[in-house]
């Protein structure tokens, strides 16, 4: 749970043709394949210290199980987005001062950076050069492809904001700056698009091109937009379906005319204490969105780190990307399950998740009396757990193109019962009792 560096001697698997005793690290994290899982199924066995009567697992209303949801992006391309909020957010260096990230658990013990998005816009409508290309022409206040790449690859979006930032032509702006993005960052699909100025026609053209969600402050043609006014928090039972078009709503942290840094700072810490308020329940989910086209950095440290503060790990601080695509994933998955003496078998079947969904993860919850002694997690590109609270993280991103050779198949994700790891391996043993027959077609498979 702390950061050490460098990585003690205890928390290594030594090199080497015999393995000496190991003490394992307290909540070690589990290192996720290199390559995504090809299998369309997931399955989680929970085992339970003795035979139970009854026990189901559901799905948590949002990742990690958190109550509260915040969505923090930044417009137009703002370098400001890698060399302010990144360390912030991440961990790290600016102008020389060591930041040491801002954080949440996942439920299981393992800490999560808060990540962000950045909304992007292709041509320059002066030059047509465009904005993020590196050369005679770059703004050296805009963000640059290789900076873009790196937040992708630490988990933050990059999001369509429309090629030229004109009203004109949503669909094929929306399309050229997709093929753009396409082709500067490994073939990234953005599912997300933010409205231009208040250009009409753009959730329209957006929905219709497959976009997985929608946000502005003002334009929603016609759609549902919620909240309905932006400087609220909405309740997540008060959102559509999740496969229903509606526009998110969101709020303008840009100092408002002649605003000072500490009247602009006491606004956004009113607006982080709202969300943390009590719900009309005591289980209902919150979300609040937040857009700025750029924030003195004090302000945006002091707000972050007081909104850390008293959240008291209550809060997810994540993209819109993610936090739509779990809503997405969690109604198209089909679950099912079976129990049997001490052991809960539940299989999730991801077959009618669109192969551009960049988050398939779920975290599953179990309802039972009975104590857990372990969890073991098959179908995952990696997963993290809570005996204690049985609870599971399970982690998937696309399909990979091809699939591994039936000869070796690949290892369950399976984790010692306290969270650790040892690095001494596991088998996974079935048994079917009392089959009618000698013949392997005899097992009661399905």
């Amino acid at each position: 749970g702390s950061r050490q560096e460098p990585i003690p001697g205890s928390a290594l698997i030594p090199f080497g043709t015999t393995t000496p005793t190991i003490t394992p690290p307290t909540v070690p994290a589990p290192t996720p394949p290199t390559t995504p899982v090809t299998s369309q199924k997931a399955r989680i066995t929970f085992t339970f210290a003795a035979p139970v009567a009854n026990a189901t697992a559901r799905v948590a209303p949002t990742l990690y199980n958190k109550s509260r949801v915040l969505n923090f992006e930044e417009d137009d391309s703002p370098v400001a987005a890698y060399t302010d909020l990144y360390p912030l957010l991440k961990g790290g260096t600016r102008n020389g001062q060591r930041y040491p990230g801002l954080r949440f658990t996942d439920g299981t013990g393992r800490n999560r950076a808060y990540t962000a998005a950045v909304a992007i816009n292709g041509h320059n409508t002066y030059n047509n050069s465009v904005w993020l290309d590196a050369g005679p022409n770059h703004d050296k206040s805009r963000l640059l492809w290789a900076q873009a790449q790196e937040l992708l690859d630490n988990g933050w979006d990059i999001e369509n904001h429309s090629d030229l930032h004109t009203g004109d032509n949503p669909a094929q702006q929306l399309a050229t700056l997709d093929a753009l993005i396409a082709q500067r960052l490994r073939g990234y699909k953005p599912g997300v698009h933010i409205v231009p100025s208040n250009s009409g026609g753009y959730p329209t053209a957006a929905f219709a091109a497959g976009y997985s969600a929608v946000s502005s402050n003002s334009q929603s043609d016609k759609l549902p937009m919620l909240p309905l006014y932006n400087a609220n928090r909405v309740a997540l039972s008060a959102l559509p379906a999740a496969n229903t078009p509606f526009v998110y709503n969101r709020y303008q942290a840009d100092a408002l005319g002649s605003e000072s840094n500490p009247a602009l700072l006491n606004r956004l810490k009113t607006l982080s204490n709202d969300l943390m308020a009590p719900g009309s329940t005591s289980s209902e989910v919150y979300l609040q969105r937040v857009f700025t086209h750029g924030l003195d950095f004090n302000v945006l440290a002091d707000w972050l780190t007081y909104t850390q503060s008293i959240a008291q790990d209550r809060l997810w601080v994540t993209t819109l990307r993610e936090f739509a695509e779990y809503r997405l994933v969690s109604s198209q998955v089909v679950k099912t399950e079976a129990l049997s003496g001490k052991t809960l078998t539940v299989d999730l079947d991801y077959s009618q998740v669109g192969a551009t969904t960049r988050f398939q993860n779920l975290t599953l919850l179990v309802d039972s009396p009975g104590t857990v002694t372990s969890i073991t997690v098959t179908g995952a590109d990696s997963a993290t757990y809570n005996v204690n609270t049985k609870m599971v993280n399970v982690f998937r991103g696309p399909l990979a193109a091809t699939t591994p050779s039936p000869s070796v198949p690949a290892p369950p994700t399976t984790l010692a019962p306290d969270g650790g790891c040892a690095g001494t391996g596991s088998l996974l043993r079935e048994q079917w009792d009392n089959v009618a027959g000698a013949d392997l077609a005899s097992v009661p498979t399905t």
